[in-house]
């Protein structure tokens, strides 16, 4: 009896494993990439430099 109690729990770890796997939700489509604060700021515009202000 043992020996059906010991087979019985295994397949069902192996079936629930199995449906776990196969539950992926790939249809959600991925969130928007937000910009970096160098890019919010105005990327490469070139600004005067605040120590050197002699120049």
């Amino acid at each position: 009896m043992k020996v059906y109690s010991k087979l019985t729990l295994s397949v069902l770890i192996a079936a629930s494993a199995a449906m776990i796997s196969c539950s992926s939700n790939d249809d959600e489509t991925p969130a928007p990439v937000k910009a970096s604060i160098y890019e919010r700021l105005g990327g490469t515009k070139m600004v005067s430099d605040p120590d050197n202000w002699a120049r």
